[in-house]
Protein backbone atom coordinates (compact mmCIF):
# COMPACT_ATOMS: atom_id res chain seq x y z
CA UNK A 1 0.00 0.00 0.00
CA UNK A 2 1.04 3.79 -0.86
CA UNK A 3 2.23 5.14 2.37
CA UNK A 4 2.53 9.25 2.88
CA UNK A 5 5.56 9.39 5.10
CA UNK A 6 6.83 13.28 3.48
CA UNK A 7 10.89 12.33 4.21
CA UNK A 8 11.53 9.02 1.91
CA UNK A 9 14.48 7.20 3.72
CA UNK A 10 17.13 6.89 1.04
CA UNK A 11 20.50 5.50 1.68
CA UNK A 12 22.17 7.49 -0.67
CA UNK A 13 20.47 10.21 -3.64
CA UNK A 14 23.38 11.50 -5.92
CA UNK A 15 23.64 15.51 -5.55
CA UNK A 16 21.38 16.06 -8.04
CA UNK A 17 18.14 14.67 -6.00
CA UNK A 18 16.60 15.66 -2.96
CA UNK A 19 13.29 15.42 -1.22
CA UNK A 20 11.58 18.88 0.01
CA UNK A 21 9.62 19.25 3.23
CA UNK A 22 6.32 18.57 1.34
CA UNK A 23 7.90 15.11 0.54
CA UNK A 24 8.22 15.81 -3.39
CA UNK A 25 11.42 14.57 -4.96
CA UNK A 26 13.57 17.42 -6.10
CA UNK A 27 15.68 16.98 -9.41
CA UNK A 28 18.44 19.57 -10.19
CA UNK A 29 18.86 19.73 -13.82
CA UNK A 30 20.52 22.46 -16.12
CA UNK A 31 20.11 25.06 -13.82
CA UNK A 32 16.58 24.15 -12.82
CA UNK A 33 14.81 22.38 -10.06
CA UNK A 34 12.04 20.05 -11.06
CA UNK A 35 9.62 18.96 -7.99
CA UNK A 36 8.20 15.80 -8.74
CA UNK A 37 5.26 13.98 -6.82
CA UNK A 38 6.59 10.71 -4.74
CA UNK A 39 4.18 7.53 -3.45
CA UNK A 40 5.99 5.21 -1.28
CA UNK A 41 5.61 1.28 -1.61
CA UNK A 42 7.01 -1.15 0.83
CA UNK A 43 7.23 -3.13 -2.15
CA UNK A 44 7.77 -2.94 -6.12
CA UNK A 45 5.65 -5.49 -7.32
CA UNK A 46 3.75 -5.45 -11.13
CA UNK A 47 0.57 -5.99 -9.58
CA UNK A 48 1.43 -3.00 -7.14
CA UNK A 49 2.52 -0.61 -9.52
CA UNK A 50 -0.29 -1.45 -12.32
CA UNK A 51 -3.27 -0.53 -9.90
CA UNK A 52 -0.98 2.77 -9.29
CA UNK A 53 -0.89 3.60 -12.55
CA UNK A 54 -4.59 3.25 -13.70
CA UNK A 55 -5.49 5.33 -10.78
CA UNK A 56 -3.15 8.55 -10.90
CA UNK A 57 -1.45 10.63 -12.62
CA UNK A 58 2.46 9.86 -13.40
CA UNK A 59 4.61 9.86 -10.05
CA UNK A 60 7.81 8.60 -9.15
CA UNK A 61 7.75 5.47 -6.79
CA UNK A 62 9.92 5.22 -4.15
CA UNK A 63 9.89 1.33 -2.56
CA UNK A 64 13.44 -0.68 -1.14
CA UNK A 65 13.03 -2.86 -4.39
CA UNK A 66 11.37 -2.80 -7.54
CA UNK A 67 11.43 -5.80 -9.96
CA UNK A 68 12.64 -5.77 -13.31
CA UNK A 69 8.60 -6.25 -14.31
CA UNK A 70 7.21 -3.33 -12.69
CA UNK A 71 10.29 -1.26 -13.68
CA UNK A 72 9.34 -1.67 -17.13
CA UNK A 73 5.58 -1.00 -16.90
CA UNK A 74 6.55 2.07 -15.18
CA UNK A 75 9.02 3.31 -17.35
CA UNK A 76 6.96 2.59 -20.06
CA UNK A 77 4.29 4.94 -18.43
CA UNK A 78 6.08 7.36 -17.78
CA UNK A 79 6.31 7.09 -14.28
CA UNK A 80 9.62 7.47 -12.42
CA UNK A 81 11.26 4.92 -9.76
CA UNK A 82 13.84 5.47 -7.45
CA UNK A 83 15.35 2.41 -4.84
CA UNK A 84 16.32 2.92 -1.54
CA UNK A 85 19.58 1.95 -2.13
CA UNK A 86 19.91 4.91 -4.61
CA UNK A 87 19.25 2.86 -7.72
CA UNK A 88 16.68 5.73 -10.07
CA UNK A 89 14.94 5.72 -13.36
CA UNK A 90 13.32 9.27 -13.93
CA UNK A 91 11.97 10.38 -17.31
CA UNK A 92 9.92 13.33 -16.96
CA UNK A 93 9.00 17.03 -17.45
CA UNK A 94 12.43 17.22 -19.40
CA UNK A 95 14.55 15.06 -17.10
CA UNK A 96 16.35 12.02 -17.75
CA UNK A 97 18.23 10.12 -14.72
CA UNK A 98 19.14 6.29 -14.93
CA UNK A 99 21.44 5.36 -11.87
CA UNK A 100 21.88 1.42 -11.67
CA UNK A 101 24.71 0.22 -9.29
CA UNK A 102 26.51 -2.92 -9.50
CA UNK A 103 24.98 -6.04 -7.85
CA UNK A 104 26.99 -6.48 -4.09
CA UNK A 105 26.28 -10.27 -3.24
CA UNK A 106 27.73 -9.35 0.09
CA UNK A 107 25.02 -7.17 1.19
CA UNK A 108 21.08 -7.70 2.06
CA UNK A 109 19.39 -5.56 -0.69
CA UNK A 110 16.52 -3.61 0.89
CA UNK A 111 13.56 -5.56 0.27
CA UNK A 112 15.28 -8.95 -0.04
CA UNK A 113 13.10 -11.66 0.45
CA UNK A 114 14.93 -13.62 4.20
CA UNK A 115 14.17 -17.54 3.81
CA UNK A 116 16.71 -20.12 5.75
CA UNK A 117 18.97 -22.30 3.39
CA UNK A 118 16.58 -25.21 3.23
CA UNK A 119 13.48 -23.19 2.57
CA UNK A 120 14.59 -22.38 -0.30
CA UNK A 121 13.41 -25.50 -1.56
CA UNK A 122 10.00 -24.59 -1.74
CA UNK A 123 11.22 -21.62 -3.72
CA UNK A 124 12.84 -23.96 -6.05
CA UNK A 125 10.20 -26.06 -6.01
CA UNK A 126 7.88 -23.59 -7.04
CA UNK A 127 8.93 -22.50 -9.93
CA UNK A 128 9.61 -26.02 -11.02
CA UNK A 129 6.30 -26.93 -11.18
CA UNK A 130 4.98 -23.80 -11.82
CA UNK A 131 2.07 -23.47 -13.48
CA UNK A 132 0.93 -26.10 -11.07
CA UNK A 133 -0.54 -25.54 -7.88
CA UNK A 134 -0.13 -28.04 -5.19
CA UNK A 135 -1.80 -28.10 -1.76
CA UNK A 136 1.01 -27.40 0.69
CA UNK A 137 0.63 -30.93 2.51
CA UNK A 138 1.86 -32.18 -0.78
CA UNK A 139 4.79 -29.06 -1.01
CA UNK A 140 6.02 -30.70 2.61
CA UNK A 141 6.39 -33.95 1.03
CA UNK A 142 7.76 -33.10 -2.21
CA UNK A 143 10.48 -30.95 -0.70
CA UNK A 144 11.41 -33.46 3.03
CA UNK A 145 10.24 -30.83 5.43
CA UNK A 146 8.31 -31.06 7.93
CA UNK A 147 4.56 -29.54 7.19
CA UNK A 148 4.90 -26.90 9.94
CA UNK A 149 8.44 -25.76 8.54
CA UNK A 150 7.03 -25.57 5.04
CA UNK A 151 3.83 -23.67 6.12
CA UNK A 152 6.31 -20.88 8.05
CA UNK A 153 7.84 -20.66 4.74
CA UNK A 154 4.92 -20.06 2.81
CA UNK A 155 3.42 -17.82 5.24
CA UNK A 156 6.37 -15.83 4.55
CA UNK A 157 6.28 -15.69 0.58
CA UNK A 158 2.86 -14.61 1.27
CA UNK A 159 3.62 -11.67 2.65
CA UNK A 160 5.62 -10.73 -0.42
CA UNK A 161 2.55 -11.32 -2.40
CA UNK A 162 3.99 -13.35 -4.20
CA UNK A 163 2.66 -16.41 -3.62
CA UNK A 164 -1.47 -16.94 -2.87
CA UNK A 165 -1.37 -19.61 0.18
CA UNK A 166 -5.21 -20.38 1.65
CA UNK A 167 -5.95 -23.12 4.55
CA UNK A 168 -7.03 -26.11 2.13
CA UNK A 169 -6.46 -24.79 -0.90
CA UNK A 170 -3.57 -25.08 -3.46
CA UNK A 171 -0.61 -23.13 -3.21
CA UNK A 172 -0.78 -20.10 -6.34
CA UNK A 173 2.07 -18.65 -8.00
CA UNK A 174 0.44 -15.57 -9.78
CA UNK A 175 4.14 -13.62 -10.53
CA UNK A 176 6.99 -16.41 -10.95
CA UNK A 177 9.27 -14.33 -12.43
CA UNK A 178 8.69 -11.66 -9.65
CA UNK A 179 9.62 -14.04 -7.26
CA UNK A 180 12.56 -15.79 -9.37
CA UNK A 181 14.00 -11.99 -8.88
CA UNK A 182 13.36 -11.75 -5.36
CA UNK A 183 14.91 -15.04 -4.78
CA UNK A 184 18.05 -13.89 -6.48
CA UNK A 185 18.51 -10.84 -3.60
CA UNK A 186 18.90 -13.80 -0.73
CA UNK A 187 22.66 -13.96 -0.70
CA UNK A 188 24.18 -17.16 -1.86
CA UNK A 189 24.36 -19.76 1.10
CA UNK A 190 27.63 -21.77 -0.48
CA UNK A 191 31.17 -22.17 -0.07
CA UNK A 192 33.12 -22.42 -3.23
CA UNK A 193 36.31 -23.83 -4.53
CA UNK A 194 37.97 -23.53 -7.97
CA UNK A 195 40.15 -26.31 -9.75
CA UNK A 196 42.21 -27.11 -12.66
CA UNK A 197 42.49 -30.33 -14.27
CA UNK A 198 44.47 -30.84 -17.48
CA UNK A 199 43.12 -34.27 -18.01
CA UNK A 200 41.41 -35.35 -19.71
CA UNK A 201 41.24 -33.03 -22.21
CA UNK A 202 37.53 -33.04 -23.14
CA UNK A 203 34.89 -31.43 -20.80
CA UNK A 204 32.68 -34.50 -21.21
CA UNK A 205 34.87 -37.11 -19.97
CA UNK A 206 36.21 -34.55 -17.12
CA UNK A 207 32.32 -34.30 -15.83
CA UNK A 208 32.40 -38.34 -15.99
CA UNK A 209 35.44 -38.62 -14.10
CA UNK A 210 33.97 -36.01 -11.43
CA UNK A 211 30.59 -38.00 -10.82
CA UNK A 212 32.12 -41.34 -10.58
CA UNK A 213 34.64 -40.52 -8.51
CA UNK A 214 32.27 -38.31 -6.28
CA UNK A 215 29.79 -41.37 -5.47
CA UNK A 216 26.32 -41.78 -5.91
CA UNK A 217 24.43 -39.22 -4.29
CA UNK A 218 27.49 -36.63 -3.84
CA UNK A 219 27.31 -34.75 -7.22
CA UNK A 220 25.08 -33.03 -9.12
CA UNK A 221 25.90 -30.36 -11.66
CA UNK A 222 24.88 -26.95 -12.14
CA UNK A 223 25.11 -23.08 -14.21
CA UNK A 224 26.19 -23.19 -17.81
CA UNK A 225 27.10 -27.30 -18.01
CA UNK A 226 24.21 -28.37 -15.95
CA UNK A 227 22.07 -26.04 -18.58
CA UNK A 228 24.14 -28.04 -21.22
CA UNK A 229 22.61 -31.24 -20.01
CA UNK A 230 19.34 -30.76 -20.01
CA UNK A 231 19.10 -28.73 -23.10
CA UNK A 232 22.17 -28.71 -25.81
CA UNK A 233 22.85 -25.87 -26.67
CA UNK A 234 26.38 -25.27 -27.09
CA UNK A 235 29.32 -27.02 -25.23
CA UNK A 236 30.84 -25.64 -22.55
CA UNK A 237 33.97 -24.72 -21.92
CA UNK A 238 33.88 -25.29 -17.65
CA UNK A 239 31.99 -27.61 -15.24
CA UNK A 240 30.09 -26.13 -11.97
CA UNK A 241 29.07 -28.61 -9.64
CA UNK A 242 27.71 -29.04 -6.28
CA UNK A 243 29.62 -31.93 -3.91
CA UNK A 244 28.42 -33.25 -0.25
CA UNK A 245 31.22 -31.20 1.68
CA UNK A 246 34.41 -30.32 0.94
CA UNK A 247 36.14 -33.49 1.66
CA UNK A 248 34.44 -34.90 -1.48
CA UNK A 249 35.93 -32.05 -3.36
CA UNK A 250 39.73 -32.50 -2.36
CA UNK A 251 39.31 -36.12 -2.65
CA UNK A 252 38.07 -35.50 -6.40
CA UNK A 253 40.68 -33.54 -6.77
CA UNK A 254 43.53 -36.01 -5.35
CA UNK A 255 42.06 -38.80 -7.59
CA UNK A 256 42.17 -37.40 -10.71
CA UNK A 257 45.42 -34.61 -10.42
CA UNK A 258 42.50 -31.60 -9.89
CA UNK A 259 45.11 -28.46 -8.77
CA UNK A 260 43.18 -25.16 -6.66
CA UNK A 261 43.38 -22.22 -9.22
CA UNK A 262 42.51 -18.78 -8.44
CA UNK A 263 41.95 -18.01 -12.26
CA UNK A 264 42.24 -19.94 -15.28
CA UNK A 265 40.35 -22.98 -13.98
CA UNK A 266 37.95 -25.38 -15.52
CA UNK A 267 36.02 -26.65 -12.29
CA UNK A 268 33.97 -24.90 -9.62
CA UNK A 269 33.05 -27.06 -7.29
CA UNK A 270 30.23 -25.78 -4.49
CA UNK A 271 28.91 -26.73 -0.99
CA UNK A 272 25.27 -25.60 -0.42
CA UNK A 273 23.99 -25.03 3.07
CA UNK A 274 21.08 -26.67 2.35
CA UNK A 275 22.46 -30.63 1.49
CA UNK A 276 18.93 -31.08 -0.14
CA UNK A 277 20.50 -29.70 -3.31
CA UNK A 278 21.66 -32.59 -4.31
CA UNK A 279 18.40 -34.75 -3.77
CA UNK A 280 15.31 -32.49 -4.27
CA UNK A 281 14.00 -31.79 -7.67
CA UNK A 282 17.36 -33.32 -8.98
CA UNK A 283 17.21 -34.03 -12.74
CA UNK A 284 18.63 -36.84 -14.79
CA UNK A 285 20.05 -37.22 -18.41
CA UNK A 286 22.44 -39.50 -19.88
CA UNK A 287 24.00 -40.90 -16.46
CA UNK A 288 24.33 -37.01 -15.77
CA UNK A 289 22.80 -35.81 -12.43
CA UNK A 290 21.85 -31.96 -11.93
CA UNK A 291 20.29 -29.96 -9.76
CA UNK A 292 16.63 -28.58 -9.79
CA UNK A 293 15.73 -26.88 -13.33
CA UNK A 294 15.67 -23.29 -11.38
CA UNK A 295 18.83 -23.77 -9.70
CA UNK A 296 20.65 -24.60 -13.10
CA UNK A 297 18.85 -21.74 -14.73
CA UNK A 298 19.73 -18.99 -11.45
CA UNK A 299 23.72 -20.28 -11.26
CA UNK A 300 23.69 -20.24 -14.96
CA UNK A 301 22.86 -16.37 -14.99
CA UNK A 302 24.61 -15.29 -12.02
CA UNK A 303 27.77 -16.85 -13.26
CA UNK A 304 27.23 -17.08 -16.94
CA UNK A 305 28.55 -14.67 -20.20
CA UNK A 306 27.56 -14.17 -23.77
CA UNK A 307 26.80 -17.47 -24.93
CA UNK A 308 26.19 -18.84 -21.39
CA UNK A 309 23.74 -16.76 -20.56
CA UNK A 310 22.08 -17.54 -23.90
CA UNK A 311 22.72 -20.88 -23.05
CA UNK A 312 20.85 -20.39 -19.79
CA UNK A 313 17.60 -18.48 -21.65
CA UNK A 314 17.27 -21.32 -23.58
CA UNK A 315 16.92 -23.78 -20.34
CA UNK A 316 14.01 -21.33 -19.35
CA UNK A 317 12.51 -21.03 -22.48
CA UNK A 318 12.46 -24.99 -22.73
CA UNK A 319 11.77 -26.46 -19.69
CA UNK A 320 10.49 -22.82 -17.42
CA UNK A 321 6.70 -22.09 -17.69
CA UNK A 322 6.94 -18.47 -16.32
Amino acid sequence: MPTTNPMPDIGALPKSLEFDRLGRLVVSASGRKHRLPVVQLADGRLSTVSALIRSRDAHVVVAPHVTAAAKAKLESAGWGWLETNGNAHIEMDGVLIHIEKPADETARRPGALIVPPQGERVIRHLLDNYPSAQRFSEIARLTRLDKGYTSRILTRLRATGLVTYRRNQPVEVPYPAELFELWQTIPTRVLESDWYFSNPSSVQRLASQLRDHAGRGRLAFTGSYGASVLVPHMEPERIECYVSDIRIARRIATAIGGERAARGSNVTMIVHRDPGILSIGLAQRADRPVVSVSQVYRDAMRRGRGREREAANELRRQLLKW
